[in-house]
């Protein structure tokens, strides 16, 4: 399958299940109904990231080459053959369906998303690196163990990074 199908057809199927969970809400009697909801929105987002992975991989190094002259990344050459590894992996699994479908219902925690944060931020302004251990923390906890209020934490954060860099 050509990786421009493979991308289609994940947001394709990912739309399909917000439709049908926004079907469902708008007629929604019983229980049994609430769990599909909760299952098909799960699935959308499921199908989202994996069309989406190679873009998170790009959008996690972006700020490298917003901070960094080129010459001074290059003096860190094992932290950025490092980088340009796990980035690789990535958008080779971005393209290949049998790798995301490997990569089952937790396709960013699975991929090597959270390595490639680990690397980079090491390369960042001070106010970033907090901002990308505050996301890799709260990605290595356990499911069961995330909160709103956690992601919240992380999400101002990320605004707050935002606004000192005026971005």
């Amino acid at each position: 399958m050509a990786t421009s199908d493979i991308f289609s057809e994940f947001v394709e199927d990912g739309i399909d299940d917000l439709e049908a969970a926004e079907d469902i809400e708008k007629n929604l009697t019983t229980k049994g109904k609430e769990n599909i909801k909760i299952f098909l929105l799960a699935s959308s987002a499921e199908r989202f990231s994996k069309a989406l992975l190679s873009v998170y991989g790009l959008t996690v190094v972006f700020p490298l080459f917003m901070f960094n002259k080129l010459e001074d990344l290059m003096d860190k050459q094992e932290l950025m053959t490092n980088i340009g590894k796990v980035l690789g992996k990535i958008v080779l699994t971005s393209f290949d369906e049998e790798e995301l479908k490997r990569l089952g219902h937790k396709p960013i925690s699975q991929s090597e998303l959270k390595k490639l944060m680990y690397y980079t931020e090491k390369l960042l302004p001070e106010e970033l690196r907090k901002v990308y251990a505050g996301i890799i923390n709260y990605m290595n906890l356990d499911l069961k163990m995330r909160t709103y209020d956690e992601l919240n934490t992380v999400a101002d954060e990320v605004d707050k990074a935002f606004k000192a860099f005026k971005l």
